[in-house]
């Protein structure tokens, strides 16, 4: 019989006592695992199961941009950074008790990045009823894989997103048609609205993704049949509109704000060439800021970047969790201006 030399057989006697105690532990892992399994139904067990090759998030119970921007912002930078291809994305809505038109399009915007990095998300929808019930009806699983109540199959609720130059003309004036019919009860055109989405679809082309091909925007509008009102969202996920601005100012430019929230309410109103000293063309941000103040809309709200502008409430926050990108919210109602309102 062959003899073990010493070295081997030290070898061999270490490989078979980590194998030991991988095996203790995996016991006792599994002992754990059993107990805390213990009570639950077959049903949350194979989600368990289903979910154990996942990273799973989880969203604030009150996601909503404007009620609760810093938790919602949080969480959706979490969900930005994933980077791993070989663990998919699971969000679990579940406990999710208000959800806004705002908050589903800056999501969708973000899963679809995720998808174009190659990584899969799946989720679970809120278990209460009025915030299931408004996910059901946005328009959010035209493009996400799920299920919907027949009840919530109808619904005059919408979200379109494009990518790569594409400005949505056709969409935009059947989507205004659609606002207008909730709001006065007649389809009828709103040309300054309509302007206002194509200034911001090609505003998100042109600037929001500088030296990309992955430009993507999301608009999401909710109707209100009851108060006769429709709320829109516009998301674009680029670098948002103050990183805009900051690449076009030396350092010595940039002292002449105090800030970025009055750098951003500079932009709106018009006045960064006047205050510069540049020729600036953009025009985009003045005109549509133009449009609130002659009230062709209401409850107008920017986020982007570390900015939180409510510009209704006069409320202006600078936020611990950035959003790369930027969200615009605004409300049409019967108070507001529109051709033949008076007629």
């Amino acid at each position: 019989m062959k003899k073990i030399e010493p070295k081997l057989k030290h070898f061999l006697v270490l490989q078979q006592s980590q194998k030991q105690q991988k095996n203790i532990k995996h016991k006792k892992w599994k002992r754990e695992k059993n107990k805390q399994n213990q009570g639950l139904s077959l049903k949350q067990k194979n989600w368990l199961k289903s979910v154990s090759n996942s990273e799973v998030f989880r969203p604030p119970n009150v996601f909503s941009l404007r009620e609760n921007a810093e938790l919602v912002l949080q969480f959706l930078n979490n969900l930005k950074n994933h980077r791993n291809r070989n663990r998919e994305v699971y969000i679990n809505l579940v406990n999710v008790k208000t959800i806004t038109n705002g908050s589903i399009a800056i999501l969708l915007s973000v899963i679809q990045e995720l998808n174009n990095k190659g990584i899969r998300v799946r989720g679970k929808k809120p278990k209460d009823k009025e915030a299931k019930k408004v996910i059901e009806k946005s328009g959010f699983f035209n493009y996400v894989i799920g299920a919907i109540d027949e009840e919530n199959s109808i619904s005059p609720d919408t979200i379109i997103t494009k990518g790569v130059e594409v400005v949505e003309q056709e969409s935009t004036a059947k989507i205004v048609l659609q606002a207008m019919k909730t709001v006065t009860g007649i389809e009828k055109r709103n040309q300054p609205i309509q302007g206002m989405l194509i200034e911001l679809m090609a505003n998100s082309v042109n600037h929001a993704y500088p030296n990309s091909r992955k430009k993507k925007w999301v608009l999401s509008v909710n109707h209100d049949d009851i108060n006769k009102k429709a709320s829109f969202a516009f998301v674009d996920n680029g670098v948002g509109i103050i990183k805009t601005l900051n690449l076009n100012f030396s350092q010595t430019l940039k002292k002449l704000f105090s800030g970025n929230i009055d750098l951003l309410n500079t932009a709106f109103e018009g006045k960064i060439g006047s205050r510069t000293g540049l020729t600036y063309r953009g025009r985009g941000l003045p005109s549509v800021f133009n449009k609130y103040k002659q009230n062709y809309f209401k409850d107008f709200v920017v986020i982007t970047n570390d900015v939180f502008i409510d510009f209704q409430n006069n409320k202006s926050i600078l936020l611990k969790n950035s959003f790369y990108g930027t969200f615009y919210y605004w409300e049409l109602n019967k108070d507001c201006e529109y051709y033949g309102k008076n007629a």
